[in-house]
């Protein structure tokens, strides 16, 4: 197996940021996180926490292609949606729940935030654009050692994935203008704070690899 890359806890923190900017940060619900003490102590930890916790396990039991990390994440937001605020009474600045509830549950929001929320934007994404950048680093390693090579047909610049994200990063983009209520300043400081954080952690890393998100003895 390769060396531990000495720089891995920038590798972490990056997953962690891309993470939060892709789920929580375009949701609205931590905006300008960088500077929310609830956001910095607890919702930052909490995502990276089960993201690597989740990556983990997949690796470990050798189940890491998109459809099986898809399942890692359902059972992410399984657990992690109760603690949310919209499976209880919808969507920031809407009315009530999209259906109604169910036993005191938003049934449409619990519908999204399990089946696509919480796997492809707290959990799928992020991987794949850590990857994206790894890639981008790859100076000392092959692109064997940067990424999972199941993963490699997703992150080619035509494939239709690649679309599909540019797409989700709009739609992100609308929604969070929308969830800072039409206030397009706060929609654009909330998203260069936190890219310019990414940008920063991606340039200060001299080596990215999806390795560098292992815990434990690499061996």
């Amino acid at each position: 197996m390769g060396k531990q890359n000495p720089g891995r806890g920038k590798a972490i923190l990056l997953v962690g940021c891309l993470s939060m900017f892709i789920a929580e940060v375009f949701a609205g619900s931590s905006r300008i996180w960088i500077i929310d003490p609830w956001s910095l102590i607890v919702t930052f930890w909490l995502y990276l926490g089960h993201l690597l916790f989740l990556l983990n396990v997949a690796f470990r039991t050798k189940r890491t292609s998109i459809p099986q990390l898809y399942l890692f994440g359902v059972l992410f937001a399984l657990y992690e949606s109760w603690i949310t605020k919209v499976l209880w009474w919808g969507y920031p600045g809407s009315e009530g729940a999209m259906f109604g509830l169910l036993r005191g549950i938003a049934i449409g929001e619990f519908i999204v935030l399990v089946f696509f929320w919480h796997p492809i934007m707290a959990f799928i994404l992020p991987i794949l654009c850590f990857q994206s950048f790894a890639l981008s680093k790859e100076l000392e390693q092959s692109s064997e050692e940067a990424i999972l090579k199941s993963h490699f047909k997703f992150l080619k610049k035509n494939s239709i994935l690649m679309k599909i994200f540019v797409i989700m990063i709009i739609v992100g983009s609308a929604l969070l203008t929308f969830n800072s209520g039409l206030d397009l300043l706060t929609a654009l400081i909330a998203g260069l704070s936190s890219t310019a954080l990414i940008y920063i952690l991606f340039k200060i890393s001299n080596k990215l690899s999806i390795n560098d998100l292992k815990l434990g003895n690499k061996g």
